[in-house]
């Protein structure tokens, strides 16, 4: 499990990985820990734009880099919880990729069914957070490696 035992520079390292499989609670974590860091990261920056502007643009470039340390991660923890679903990485396109297409495609004011495409997405998304969030991986050993 992924809070058994001691943490370790294995454990912290394993968080970048793309290999392998997580478990819905190293899932959860990842992504609420990344998650406030790099909201403390850019609210921090605004922070500091409000009362040193001088400090504001390397406050920025600390918060940028924290969120793509952190946005890599969180790539790599949710494939890793595709592998345990055993699914393969290309599902992210479709949760990812396919609902950004469709939000930006209904921005069009000429397009008459752009709620339609605001609901596509919409499901597209509610399906990728409850499997990666809250369905089982499989039982067992599979292609992607041990249980988690």
């Amino acid at each position: 499990m992924f809070l058994e035992g001691r943490v370790t520079m294995e454990r912290i390292s394993r968080v970048w990985s793309f290999r392998g499989r997580a478990g819905r609670l190293e899932y959860f974590l990842v992504s609420l820990v990344g998650g406030a860091i790099i909201a403390f990261a850019f609210f921090n920056a605004l922070y500091v734009y409000r009362w040193t502007p001088t400090l504001f643009l390397p406050a920025i470039l600390i918060a940028t880099l924290l969120c793509i340390l952190f946005g890599i991660a969180g790539w790599a923890t949710a494939v890793r919880r595709l592998h345990d679903r055993e699914k393969s990485w290309l599902w992210l396109l479709l949760y990812y990729l396919v609902p950004a297409i469709a939000f930006q495609l209904a921005r069009a004011p000429e397009l008459q069914f752009r709620w339609l495409l605001v609901l596509v997405s919409l499901a597209i998304q509610l399906g990728a957070f409850v499997e990666l969030t809250f369905l089982r991986g499989t039982d067992g050993a599979n292609k992607y490696g041990e249980e988690t």
